[in-house]
């Protein structure tokens, strides 16, 4: 029994990973453009696709094992060093005063707080 959900749950999440969204227009245009490409053409673009995406997710990974390691020897960096090191947030929350801008940057559980463009501390 426990064999037979244990198949039903991975059939289950390999459909969810490989369910295509619908595509833009865009999209549709690079499709045809890709199939009227010769067969070794389209293997390199998808060599080329996927060192892409293993690229983006070592340098994701990378960003978030730096905003992990986050210590007080960050404090006043600028919203620009912060940018490069731990990539963009996921949100930013403002507050504007007379006392200047207050923003809250958001990573998933962590949070980033910035006085006048200077980081001031952080949450975890």
């Amino acid at each position: 029994m426990k064999t037979i959900v244990l198949i039903i749950c991975l059939l289950i999440l390999s459909g969810c990973h490989t369910t295509p969204t619908s595509p833009e227009p865009a999209e549709l245009q690079a499709d045809s453009a890709f199939y009227s490409l010769p067969q070794g053409q389209q293997e390199r673009y998808w060599e080329e696709a996927h060192e892409r995406a293993t690229l983006e997710r070592l340098v994701k990974q990378r960003r978030l094992e730096a905003l992990h390691s986050i210590s007080t020897e960050d404090i006043g960096m600028t919203r620009e060093q912060a940018e490069s090191k731990f990539g963009l947030p996921m949100d930013v929350n403002r507050s504007v005063g007379s006392w200047g801008v207050h923003e809250q940057w958001v990573y998933n559980r962590t949070y980033l707080y910035f006085e006048n463009g200077i980081l001031t501390s952080w949450q975890d």
